[in-house]
């Protein structure tokens, strides 16, 4: 069974607020998390993984506020598989719960926790769940490093017992496109009708690779954070999972994409981060060129050099700078839109005077420098 060329659908659950504001140095008030909702919902995401409510009475007034002002939007609790956690999400007055579990050997040895004793614990938590809220998704945690044959039991009988959805967390990103896809085929071709969940970590720098390849496979949410916060290297970042869905994949994504870059920048803002010049969907430096071959290309052609247009995601237009790799072409067309007109020679000069701005000062000049740089030496 293969749905790599199918045409349904797949959702996203957001949980920056809650893996998200795990980060090291991440500290969200409720204004926050209600702005973050707020630009969030803008472009369509109705999912929100909320927090943790048995981190205490501020945790639970931060959601039920979230979901008074938010009525249009779901928002999932995380709990352990405790008691007192799920009480503390009832009392948050959630429709949903995300109930964690421990399977892999590591993370059972940490609680002293037999196979066996996973699976009685799900179906109990299974039952009493179902008591108080209208849909349950369990985690399977560290299941990158579970025996793939505990695995598949553990799925079975979540799904047996009630389970709306399985998040299948590949918690320390050790997981491949290759073994992502092999382990997520797996469990869709044993429990055809369970929904599964995708959450990967970016450790070895494939998260949303693997969660691009988790949902051709079969599986349909991805769990994702803003900007890809969250512990250690993070998570799969939301923008490079619906930008890659809708671009490279035949799945659909129902959210909008012309402001996705603005919504990044405003919610690192919030997060008191920076985004990297060259970060993939959001970075500034995406439809930024110097060196001269693509210059002369996108002269031609944009899309030589460019995968979409940049107001796809309202992302600030192509631009050329100049610099040590230039060309003669890209230069002549940023004089140009200036309205300067260089003759031959004036060109070539000009060519070994850009060389040598952009070592003294370490960088590339804009087109106002590169402009300016020019009339100085030339009118």
């Amino acid at each position: 069974m293969t749905y790599a060329n199918s045409d349904r659908s797949v959702n996203i659950i957001d949980t920056t607020l809650r893996d998200g504001a795990q980060s090291a140095d991440i500290a969200l008030s409720l204004s926050s998390k209600l702005r973050i909702v707020s630009l969030l919902s803008e472009i369509g995401i109705r999912i929100f993984e909320a927090g943790i409510p048995a981190m205490g009475q501020d945790e639970q007034s931060d959601i039920k506020g979230l979901i008074r002002l938010f009525p249009d939007c779901t928002f999932i609790p995380w709990c352990r598989a405790k008691q007192a956690d799920i009480e503390a999400a009832r009392m948050c007055g959630c429709s949903s719960v995300h109930i964690s579990f421990p399977i892999s050997p590591a993370h059972m040895k940490i609680y002293k926790f037999s196979e066996q004793e996973i699976i009685d614990r799900l179906a109990f938590y299974c039952q009493l769940s179902s008591r108080y809220f209208r849909s349950i998704s369990i985690g399977a945690q560290d299941a990158s490093r579970a025996s793939p044959e505990f695995l598949d039991m553990f799925v079975k009988t979540a799904s047996e017992c009630g389970a709306s959805q399985v998040r299948i967390a590949d918690t320390v990103g050790i997981l491949s496109p290759a073994t992502t896809h092999s382990m997520i085929n797996r469990l869709m071709l044993i429990n055809p009708a369970c929904l599964i969940d995708f959450h990967g970590h970016n450790d070895f720098g494939m998260a949303t690779a693997n969660t691009l390849t988790a949902l051709e496979a079969g599986a349909s949410y991805a769990s994702v954070t803003v900007n890809g916060t969250g512990e250690r290297a993070g998570n799969a970042p939301l923008e490079e999972v619906v930008m890659a869905v809708k671009y490279m994949t035949q799945l659909k994504i129902e959210i909008s994409l012309n402001s996705l870059t603005f919504v990044c920048s405003e919610i690192a803002k919030i997060m008191h981060q920076t985004i990297h010049p060259s970060k993939p969907i959001s970075g500034s430096n995406l439809f930024r060129h110097e060196a001269g071959i693509h210059c002369h290309g996108l002269l031609s052609d944009k899309s030589a050099y460019e995968p979409y247009n940049p107001a796809v995601t309202g992302h600030s237009s192509s631009e050329f700078v100049s610099g040590t790799h230039s060309g003669r072409t890209g230069v002549l067309s940023m004089l140009n839109s200036k309205g300067i007109d260089p003759t031959q020679e004036q060109l070539t000069d000009f060519m070994q005077k850009i060389r040598s701005s952009a070592l003294k000062k370490g960088k590339s000049l804009d087109i106002d420098d590169t402009c300016k740089l020019f009339c100085n030496n030339f009118v």
